[in-house]
């Protein structure tokens, strides 16, 4: 009896460290800990409890502001708080509160260059 209750403690001994799970914080954690990662745009892991999305983005959304701030983009009107992310052309497009006719600015960041211009979005249409 005391024989088969030390090989019972030398098993679980030797099998329960490898059932522990890693803490998963992040869509790159929970994918190199062997998740499951669903095939989804962008894609997203779940570690059983969570779901983590796949950060498609260089550069964040206020990394993104702060270049828009200090481009010559100011000089043509100051950011809205709208904004959106191009994941094709890797993208921070932030409209701006300049008005010209037939046109929606907006200043456009890239992930590339980290840097800014504006966009004038003019449809060419005239209005009289």
């Amino acid at each position: 009896m005391k024989t088969a209750l030390l090989a019972l403690f030398i098993a679980a001994v030797a099998i329960l460290p490898g059932c522990t799970q890693r803490a998963v914080n992040s869509f790159e954690e929970c994918a190199g800990a062997g998740y499951a990662i669903m095939e989804s745009y962008p894609r997203q892991c779940s570690d059983g409890n969570r779901i983590f999305t796949e950060n498609l983005t260089k550069i964040s959304l206020a990394q993104a502001k702060e270049i828009a701030e200090k481009s010559a983009c100011k000089a043509n009107g100051n950011l809205k708080e709208t904004h959106f992310y191009n994941p094709s052309t890797k993208t921070w497009w932030f409209d701006l509160d300049t008005q010209k006719d037939g046109c929606s600015p907006a200043c456009v960041v890239s992930e590339e260059t980290m840097t800014a211009e504006t966009n004038w979005r003019c449809t060419g249409l005239k209005t009289d």
